[in-house]
């Protein structure tokens, strides 16, 4: 991935002083040395910045667009004018045209002056960075300063919408969203001093620039479950992070339950426009589209195993420039994932299966699974449906020693089967390679292995053709879901099921007994709030971690897999 760290030549506006001069001073340090050309409109300050080997030049970003250099491959947009205008009292319209100009309409010349180059710097092959410097305010507005929030916001929608166009090239758009900071931008309404003296000593220096996260909400139907639930969020929030949270109805924690813990309550998915430098979290993948990625998100993708759409899903973070942190690949020094649903997505699996073998010993198929308040209601309904207990089914589960095997397990024992009943396969018992007629002999199988290459068939219709009429086998729930893998164990089916249709029959041929597949990818969300609360707390020990995700070896490995697996999709996509 391109790095400023590989410019040749940096052109940074409003560099003689705040931001842009802090910004110019630590670049020329960089071990790549580039050429630093720190522009301003302090001729004084200028020659201070001649003297620690940058190249100033004086630029006028309200006048002057000619000075460049012709190795230039990078651009930093800082230059800015700040008023306050007291609306009941009138406007200084001249005030209103300085700003605009300065903040807003001279950043976009220089784009406009500058893109043809890099573009034919793109075409070579040669990366190059316009990056711009708007500020939280463009967020959030202050009501004194309705002008300055007003032409920050403008720059902050232009940069996004300059990067969305840019994303099949090798030019990057970035933007910067500073915090509140002591500078002279402060100066021409005499503002530096009452922020030396009164605001920022009441922000603790820690809380200047907080580490965020942004709970996005989930577009897959039926799914109530979350990431972040008002617990974690608020032990997030007493460690120093702000939190974001997008209003949803659909999701089982009220948003009141957020609000009440401190957490900022936004609109239901907006968390494109949100800013860039805040991560954004949730659990399902996104809705298919072809729009570029340019955040950092924390979720479930479903694309590094070659699922269908997999180079798709990912190569929009490669033309956005955003990174994608896959929480099924999140694991501790031990190589052991550190937050999974699998004890829950096999519970509530076993529990679905137990279901759609009551409908069809009635000869009816399962209807619309709908999420239960709590594990107690859950085991009363399914025992109720079993004619009060599950005694005489017989189950097998398949890798049964895992996290979503044990829930697999559990539950049977917790509907009523018999121990001698549920029948506990493992690697030991698969070693010797299926299919397994033993599969055919239980009420209902379940499979929860981890598939990660080729293995042979636990069973397929060939074995089930054979078994005719002898078979007991009803139902088969796929908790693996590896529907689109060209590996899947169980190929007697190519379709995931729904929570409204939650099963898929089986060609079993005339006269045999019916069977019914069941491959929820969600399962579960039939248990949303238990199964968030675990989830969420052992996800919490990480996301505390983030801040130093360059160091921390759960986040730098995940990283360095999503690099990897992103190379791989470009060349899949021949970006």
């Amino acid at each position: 991935m391109p790095s400023i760290d590989d410019s040749k030549c940096i052109l940074i506006t409003g560099a003689t002083s705040g931001i842009g001069r802090a910004l110019a001073l630590d670049i020329a340090k960089l071990p790549s040395r580039p050429q630093v050309i720190a522009a301003g409109r302090r001729k004084e300050r200028l020659e201070e910045l001649a003297k620690a080997d940058l190249h100033a030049i004086f630029l006028d970003m309200s006048v002057d667009l000619e000075t460049m250099k012709k190795n230039l491959d990078t651009v930093i947009l800082n230059a800015g004018i700040q008023h306050i205008f007291h609306l009941k009292q009138g406007m200084d319209l001249s005030n209103v045209v300085e700003e605009l100009n300065v903040n807003y309409l001279s950043v976009i010349a220089l784009i406009t002056y500058v893109l043809p180059h890099f573009m034919k710097l793109s075409e070579q092959g040669r990366p190059s960075f316009i990056i711009t410097v708007t500020s939280g305010l463009a967020i959030v507005p202050n009501p004194s300063m309705p002008n300055y929030s007003a032409s920050k916001a403008a720059l902050h929608s232009f940069t996004t919408s300059l990067r969305a166009q840019l994303h099949a090239t090798n030019v990057r758009v970035m933007e910067i969203l500073p915090p509140l900071v002591e500078s002279e931008l402060h100066d021409v309404e005499s503002l530096r001093l009452s922020i030396c003296t009164f605001l920022l000593p009441l922000i603790p220096s820690h809380k200047m620039s907080k580490p965020a996260f942004w709970l996005r909400c989930e577009k897959k139907e039926f799914e109530r479950r979350t990431a972040l639930t008002p617990t974690t969020s608020k032990k997030l929030i007493e460690a120093g992070f702000e939190i974001f949270v997008e209003r949803d109805e659909q999701r089982i924690f009220n948003d009141s339950d957020y609000e009440a813990v401190g957490c900022r309550l936004v609109d239901n998915n907006s968390w494109p426009s949100a800013p860039t430098s805040v991560p954004i979290i949730g659990l399902k993948e996104l809705p298919e589209s072809t729009d570029p990625l340019p955040h950092t998100h924390i979720q479930f993708a479903h694309c590094y195993k070659r699922q269908a759409g997999w180079s798709k899903a990912l190569s929009r973070f490669h033309r956005g420039g955003g990174t994608l942190y896959d929480i099924e690949f999140l694991n501790d020094t031990q190589g052991r994932r550190v937050a999974a649903f699998g004890f829950h997505a096999g519970f509530a699996g076993a529990a679905a299966g137990a279901l759609a073998l009551s409908a069809q010993r009635k000869g009816q198929p399962l209807g619309l699974l709908t999420p239960y308040e709590n594990e107690t209601a859950m085991i009363n309904n399914v025992r109720e449906l079993l004619g009060g207990s599950g005694k005489g089914v017989k189950a097998l589960v398949i890798g049964a020693l895992g996290r979503c095997g044990r829930g697999a397990v559990d539950l049977f024992r917790k509907i009523g089967l018999d121990e001698d009943d549920i029948l506990k396969w493992d690697l030991a018992e698969t070693a010797k390679g299926g299919p397994f007629n033993e599969i055919l002999d239980v009420d209902i199988f379940v499979n929860c292995i981890y598939l990660s290459s080729q293995i042979p068939s636990f069973v397929n219709k060939e074995t089930i053709a054979a078994a005719g009429t002898q078979r007991r086998l009803s139902v088969v729930v796929d908790v693996s879901c590896d529907t689109t893998n060209p590996f899947n164990p169980i190929p007697i089916y190519n379709i995931n099921t729904t929570f409204d249709k939650p099963t898929v029959p089986v060609e079993v041929g005339e006269g045999n007994p019916p069977l019914s597949v069941i491959s929820i990818d969600h399962l579960p969300t039939l248990l949303p709030r238990e199964a968030s609360e675990q989830f969420s707390g052992d996800l919490l020990p990480s996301l505390l971690e983030f801040p130093s995700r360059r160091t921390a070896p759960t986040w730098t490995n995940a990283e360095k897999l999503f690099r990897e697996k992103l190379s791989e999709a470009v060349a899949e996509e021949g970006l």
